[in-house]
C-alpha cells in the first residue's frame, strides 16, 4: 500500500509555508506535490484521518501586523485556499494544546487555562492558576484530563469536560503523562501518580481524582528533556548526566533499574524515543548519529549515520514501520529509516529551506 509523508518548510522572508508530500511509490520517496499556504505555520496536529489542524500566522493589510488563526486542512489538499479557519476571531494562545480526540483545544497561559470547542466563538471554561514561568506546557490524556506543567516548578491536572482541578504539585523539573499515569521528576528522583476513581460524594457517586501510586523511583541525575516513557507506561528511559555514553531504563512500579546501556554516543543525547510497540529505543545525538537499541536487552541493533549536522529530532511513524531523523539546523534534508531494522530507506530531498517541522500522521494511507 502506498505511504505518504508530510513535512513543512517555512519561508521566513515571504510569509508563507510549503507543505511537501512524499510518496512511497518509488524507492527514494520523491516529492509528489507541494502546497503553498499564505501564512507561517507555527504548529501542526493530526485532527482526524482526513485532516490536519494548522496553527498559522498571516499578514494583514496593516504593515507589520499579523493575524493568527487555526486552519483545518484536508490532507489531500492541492491548493492553499482549501485551508478553513476554525478558530475564534481573537485567537492568540500562549501555548496551544489539542485534546486527544481532536474536538477541543486549550490556551495554556502562565496564570490561567482556557478550554474551547473547536470551531466555537466562546470558551467552555477558564481556570486561574498561580502564576508560573513562561516555560508552561499542556499534556492531554485520552482519559479526559490535561496535565499543565511549568518546567520550573508546578504541575496541575484539570478535568477537560468541567475544568475541575483534580491535582497539583510543586517543585517539579519534568512531568509526562502515559495512559492513566503521571510521571514526575524532581531533585529526589521520580514519582508516579495515577488517575482513577478516588472519592465518593454524598450521593454515592464516584469522583475522578489523581492519587499517588506505590512507586517512587530514585534516579541519578538525568537529562529531563530527553526522558521518555514506554508506550504502555511501565518503564522510563533517559540519558544519565555526567557523561555522554550512558542510557538507563527503570521500571515505573518498582523503581528498579532494569537495563543500562553504556558506550552509547560520543556526545550529548538531546532526543530519545520508544517504538510504538515498546520493543526498541532510538537515541539521537549531537555526534550526528542515531542509534537503535533492543529495549529488553540493551543490545545495539543499528547505527544510523550520514547526517549533515548534529541531530536533535527523531520520531517513529505511528505504525512503527518508519523512523525519521532530522538535525533542526540549517539542513534541508531529513533521513528516513526502516523502523524495525534501522536500515536506510531514503534521503528526503526537495526542500528549498531548512526543515522546521516533521509530522507523523496516522491514516489509512500514511506510514
Amino acid at each position: 500500500e502506498q505511504q505518504l509523508l508530510y513535512t513543512f518548510e517555512n519561508k521566513d522572508e515571504e510569509d508563507e509555508t510549503v507543505m511537501v508530500i512524499r510518496s512511497s511509490a518509488k524507492a527514494d520517496w520523491p516529492v509528489e506535490r507541494r502546497v503553498v499556504f499564505p501564512f507561517q505555520v507555527l504548529d501542526v496536529h493530526q485532527l482526524d484521518k482526513e485532516h490536519l489542524l494548522v496553527d498559522g500566522l498571516k499578514k494583514t493589510a496593516k504593515p507589520d501586523e499579523r493575524h493568527r488563526a487555526l486552519y483545518r486542512l484536508p490532507m489531500s489538499a492541492t491548493r492553499g485556499e482549501q485551508a478553513e479557519v476554525v478558530s475564534p476571531e481573537r485567537f492568540n494562545p500562549y501555548r496551544f494544546v489539542l485534546d486527544a480526540p481532536g474536538s477541543r483545544w486549550l490556551d495554556v497561559r502562565i496564570d490561567r487555562v482556557t478550554c474551547w470547542k473547536l470551531g466555537a466563538d466562546k470558551p467552555l471554561w477558564t481556570r486561574e492558576i498561580p502564576q508560573m514561568s513562561g516555560r508552561v506546557r499542556g499534556i492531554p490524556s485520552k482519559h479526559n484530563w490535561i496535565l499543565v506543567h511549568d518546567r520550573s516548578g508546578s504541575g496541575f491536572v484539570f478535568d477537560l469536560t468541567t475544568g475541575r482541578e483534580l491535582w497539583r504539585k510543586n517543585k517539579l523539573h519534568w512531568a509526562e503523562a502515559a495512559g492513566s499515569s503521571i510521571v514526575l521528576g524532581d531533585n529526589n528522583g521520580v514519582e508516579v501518580w495515577q488517575y482513577r476513581k478516588s472519592e465518593t460524594d454524598a450521593a454515592g457517586d464516584e469522583i475522578d481524582g489523581v492519587l499517588p501510586a506505590t512507586s517512587s523511583i530514585a534516579l541519578p541525575p538525568v537529562s529531563w528533556p530527553a526522558m521518555a516513557i514506554s508506550p504502555n507506561g511501565s518503564q522510563v528511559a533517559a540519558p544519565v548526566r555526567g557523561g555522554t555514553d550512558r542510557i538507563a531504563v527503570w521500571e515505573v512500579e518498582t523503581g528498579a533499574e532494569v537495563m543500562k546501556i553504556t558506550g552509547s554516543h560520543d556526545w550529548q543525547i538531546p532526543a530519545l524515543t520508544w517504538s510504538p510497540d515498546g520493543l526498541r529505543i532510538v537515541t539521537a545525538s549531537l555526534d550526528k548519529t542515531a542509534k537503535m537499541w533492543n529495549a529488553e536487552t540493551g543490545i545495539q541493533q543499528a547505527v544510523m549515520e550520514g547526517h549533515g549536522d548534529r541531530l536533535c529530532f527523531v520520531t517513529f511513524s505511528p505504525s512503527g514501520n518508519y523512523l525519521l531523523t532530522a538535525s533542526g539546523a540549517n539542513i534541508t534534508t531529513g533521513r528516513l529509516w526502516d523502523g524495525g531494522a534501522g536500515e536506510f530507506v531514503a534521503e528526503l530531498k526537495g526542500h528549498t529551506d531548512k526543515i522546521t517541522m516533521p509530522v507523523s500522521a496516522l491514516t489509512r494511507n500514511c506510514c
